[in-house]
């Protein structure tokens, strides 16, 4: 009986990827520690976008706050907390720094021609311990 059972196995192929049904495949596990995309409608990648302008307008110097235009790209990876890549179009607004208003009031201005940066963010988060942090920042050169 045992001999039976493992004939049938073998002839259905067990352990290897095949067709299911019609447009079903089995699926193949990421690696573990891999990036894995993220819906940038995520509120997790909102909160994240609200973190990087907060952190980035504190460092910038310029005189104008920035707010973030698109949300280009957003990924994650676990590694010992959560690592996160985003790329951000970050364009100024037309609120000065020095009125000591909120990054958050101030809207874009929708103006053509207005400058915008496109910046990719690295942040570790590690929630256990309250801890969240940029990693790494880089400005990509635009092709203008």
């Amino acid at each position: 009986m045992a001999l039976v059972l493992l004939c049938l196995l073998l002839s259905l192929g067990h352990g290897v990827p095949r067709v299911v049904a019609e447009g079903v495949r089995a699926q193949v596990a990421p690696v573990l520690g891999g990036w894995r995309e993220m819906p940038v409608s995520l509120d997790l990648v909102k909160e994240l976008v609200r973190f990087v302008e907060q952190s980035f307008n504190r460092e910038s110097e310029s005189e104008y706050w920035y707010r973030t235009k698109q949300v280009v790209n957003a990924r994650m990876q676990v590694v010992n907390g959560f690592s996160y890549h985003l790329t951000l179009l970050l364009e100024p607004t037309q609120c000065l720094k020095e009125n000591n208003l909120e990054e958050e009031t101030c809207d874009l201005p929708n103006l053509s021609g207005q400058k915008v940066e496109e910046w990719q963010f690295y942040i570790l988060d590690k929630p256990w311990k309250s801890e969240r942090s940029i990693t790494g920042k880089l400005r990509v050169p635009s092709n203008a």
